[in-house]
């Protein structure tokens, strides 16, 4: 009888390690079939962000070369006017006119410059080129990483910040280039009577603005990223 209980007790022992061994496997199994799932929509979705970042590059590289062509050919061929400025192409034997407008020159220092003379667009237009042009470069750089799959690395964090920095710099500039501008046309003797020029406005604002959340959202990148890793150290 002893016998018998002990066979028994030793068939329940095999099966029940039979049955933790299958759970075992059976967990292991999910998990790796999980895990597969999860990498396979990771792929995916890596795959979606590195084609959409590639065409936002395209269009990126598209109008920033078209922006500062049209600038240059603006600059070389147009003549100015009230409103901005004036291009006339010859097409056979018509004439095509083209009129641009500008806010530079409406402003106050635009037509004090037009009434010296002066070259509204490049001495004016040119500040905006470089900074949009500026930006471009760097909204470029930043879908390039996120098509090579790198998305919350340091080097986007840096990307993102620096769009944001840009933006604000920009807003510096638009308040201290006319007063800069304005010291040195006097210095240099090129005019006497030419008032000083200090202000801001909406658009200004509106930069600031833009570039303030757009850096304090890549400080928090920044600072989320090191929570992650201190986790992962911890862990």
């Amino acid at each position: 009888m002893h016998d018998k209980t002990l066979q028994n007790n030793t068939f329940l022992s095999l099966n029940d390690s039979l049955l933790l061994i299958t759970s075992l496997y059976d967990d292991k199994l999910a998990t790796i079939v999980q895990s597969k799932v999860i990498l396979t929509m990771s792929s995916s979705a890596l795959s979606r962000i590195s084609k959409v970042s590639k065409f936002v590059r395209w269009c990126l590289l598209f109008v920033g070369l078209l922006h500062v062509i049209s600038f240059m050919f603006t600059l070389a061929l147009a003549e100015p006017t009230a409103d901005g400025y004036r291009l006339a192409m010859e097409v056979g034997n018509q004439t095509y006119t083209v009129n641009i407008t500008s806010k530079d020159a409406k402003s106050p220092l635009g037509e004090a410059l037009a009434a010296e003379n002066f070259n509204i667009l490049a001495i004016l237009g040119s500040v905006d080129v470089v900074f949009t042009t500026v930006l471009y470069y760097f909204l470029f750089r930043l879908f390039s990483l996120y098509q090579r799959g790198s998305i919350f690395e340091d080097s986007n964090i840096q990307c993102f910040k620096l769009v944001g920095y840009s933006l604000m710099a920009w807003v510096v500039a638009d308040l201290l280039y006319p007063v800069l501008v304005v010291l040195v046309i006097r210095f240099t003797g090129l005019s006497d009577v030419m008032p000083l020029f200090f202000g801001i406005g909406s658009e200004d604002l509106w930069r600031l603005l833009c570039g303030l959340m757009i850096s304090v959202i890549g400080w928090i990148m920044a600072q989320a990223r090191t929570l992650q890793q201190e986790q992962e150290l911890t862990i």
